[in-house]
């Protein structure tokens, strides 16, 4: 039995042709009603979804955050990097807001989810040596500690990989501090010793 596979012309974007020699099998159609078929496509298919890869070769794709925060205003710039000599292709990244941060805004027209509280970046095909940011502005309902998320997935062949970057972030309202010290001006809270005082 001989298996063979190639791409037509050698370009990658015109797909597969897999070519199944030495054996004899059914050609009937629809494939749904023809198991025979439909077991040898599927054998087919599998055998030749992925590309013999050495790792030498493999896509190596970094994921790096800077959060930054004035009053209860938050930035996040998120940076990547493909440092390999392959590809990664269907690039995505996703940032996650925890409870309490609000999206305003980012500089690369991602999508967001309020379902899911998602922003989402399609980045296309990550080639080698590409670098690439993204910068997210958010609001928080109040001061606290946030944790941020994100993660950046890209495909070699049909195999998924993806790397992921987690941070805490603080947003604290000076107003607010502000406020309080007044308070406790106006409240004129008195620490001096007191005075002794004697009777007879």
């Amino acid at each position: 039995m001989v298996v063979a596979t190639g791409r037509l012309d050698g370009d990658a974007s015109q797909g597969k042709v897999s070519l199944l020699g030495g054996h004899e099998y059914s050609t009937s159609v629809p494939y749904t009603s023809n198991d025979e078929v439909s077991a040898v496509r599927v054998f087919i298919n599998s055998y030749f979804t992925a590309d013999c890869a050495n790792l030498s070769f493999a896509p190596n794709v970094a994921l790096d955050g800077t959060p930054t925060s004035s009053n209860l205003d938050l930035s996040l710039l998120l940076d990547y990097e493909n440092s390999g000599v392959g590809r990664g292709r269907y690039a995505e990244l996703v940032l996650t807001l925890p409870a309490g941060l609000n999206y305003r805004s980012d500089d690369s027209s991602g999508t967001w989810d309020s379902a899911t509280s998602t922003v989402t970046w399609s980045l296309g095909t990550l080639a080698s040596g590409e670098t690439g940011a993204t910068t997210t502005e958010m609001d928080a309902d109040a001061e606290g500690t946030y944790t941020l998320s994100a993660e950046l997935s890209w495909y070699v062949e049909a195999t998924r990989f993806s790397t992921t970057w987690t941070e805490t972030s603080c947003s604290r309202s000076t107003r607010m501090r502000r406020a309080r010290g007044r308070d406790e001006e106006e409240l004129g809270t008195d620490r001096s010793t007191p005075t002794p005082t004697t009777t007879g």
